[in-house]
């Protein structure tokens, strides 16, 4: 079997793109997964409890069931330990308006509220068991009992109309969202349609041309780009895809490119899985047409079986990747590695490594190797360097 010339033997650990020894990837230990409500911050977690109680709240009976039951448990609680709470009428009732008013909604707390401040009057104020309004105690009484309960309500009513206020947003977010996936799928069908127009005009002029005629090779050359750029452009937009694998997308490419060109001619791919945005992606499968084609043209004879092209992406320390396009064809001519000639081919693929922050080179040893060294992040030094150059 062919094996690609590995570009990162220099390094003490090549990857395993190339199938050498390397060292296996030592994650870090990892703990049992905590809990969600251990890594949240406490008001995270009051709003996560309030929006799941919601059902609750809009259950008009539930807030009213739950408001008595708590106030019949307050009035039983403050009457065993009556002794230790002289002075302290509505102690054991707050938290019975809070948690009703959290539970059943603002009506079940405002209800809730008015019930414990009457029982409270009536049963822990002096005079006992009477509603009598003696000054100052009782006005002071209820007139604590009264703020308080207020500021409990209304900061539980201003979390619930930001939870709607929320939820509100979040819907019209979600249908802006679905509304900016159709359009795109849209545009992007339509350019795909597009592409595919003119790469049938093209065809069309190229017969009109003469078949074998300069004109009508620079048309097929040019229609045969342009398909090649649809055929990216569908694969890379596709609605279906939520992300790419790098290694089975270059597969999947490079089998089509070899199916395309009708000839007898295997793929190979060794690649890791990296993440690269839309925009690289396209360029570096833009380069690996370019590389993959001009071995089907120029690398291998006519009528040729067995032969094989070698695709590998693998990366360095220092977080550069090289790409590197192998063949076991007839390799390159003499002179080619040390000075490559000026046609369109080479060009677009020296643009296209450009594009990328890299640089390329040309090895011949059983075959051709294309290799093209570029940053894994375009913001770093190396790829700012290249580029300006």
């Amino acid at each position: 079997m062919f094996e690609p010339q590995c570009p990162l033997l220099r390094r003490r650990r090549p990857c395993r793109a190339c199938r050498t020894t390397r060292e296996p990837r030592r994650a870090p230990p990892r703990g049992p997964s905590p809990k969600w409500i251990s890594t949240l911050p406490p008001a995270t977690i009051l709003l996560r409890l309030f929006e799941k109680t919601q059902r609750l709240r809009r259950l008009g009976w539930f807030g009213y069931l739950f408001g008595a039951a708590g106030l019949g448990l307050a009035l039983a609680v403050r009457f065993a330990v009556d002794d230790h709470l002289v002075g302290y009428p509505y102690v054991t009732f707050f938290p019975v308006v809070v948690l009703t008013t959290f539970l059943g909604g603002v009506r079940a707390g405002i209800w809730t509220a008015a019930a414990s401040g009457l029982a409270s009057w009536y049963f822990f104020i002096e005079p006992q068991y009477s509603l009598v309004l003696s000054w100052p105690s009782t006005w002071l009484a209820l007139g604590f009992f009264l703020l308080v309960v207020t500021v409990e309500i209304t900061l539980i009513h201003m979390m619930e109309v930001s939870l709607d206020r929320l939820q509100e947003e979040r819907r019209e977010s979600a249908r802006l969202a679905e509304q900016r996936r159709v359009l795109f799928q849209e545009l992007q069908h339509r350019v795909a349609n597009n592409l595919a127009i003119v790469s049938s005009v093209l065809a069309l002029q190229g017969r009109r041309a003469g078949a074998g005629s300069t004109t009508a090779l620079a048309l097929e050359d040019a229609r045969e780009r342009l398909a090649t750029m649809a055929r990216i452009h569908r694969r890379l937009y596709d609605p279906t895809s939520a992300s790419c694998n790098l290694p089975l997308y270059l597969e999947e490419f490079s089998r089509d490119l070899v199916s395309a060109s009708r000839r007898e001619i295997s793929t190979r791919v060794v690649a890791e899985r990296f993440d690269l945005d839309v925009s690289r992606l396209t360029t570096l499968s833009l380069l690996v047409a370019e590389l993959v084609t001009n071995a089907l043209k120029h690398a291998f004879e006519a009528g040729r079986r067995g032969g094989e092209i070698v695709i590998s992406l693998c990366a360095d320390e220092e977080a550069r990747l090289t790409l590197s396009v192998s063949d076991n064809g007839k390799g390159l001519p003499d002179g080619f590695a040390e000075a490559p000639p000026s046609g369109l081919g080479t060009q677009i693929v020296a643009s296209l490594a450009r594009q990328l922050g890299g640089e390329i080179c040309w090895r011949s040893d059983g075959g051709a190797t294309a290799l093209v060294t570029f940053p894994l992040n375009p913001e770093t030094p190396f790829a700012r360097t290249l580029t300006a150059a």
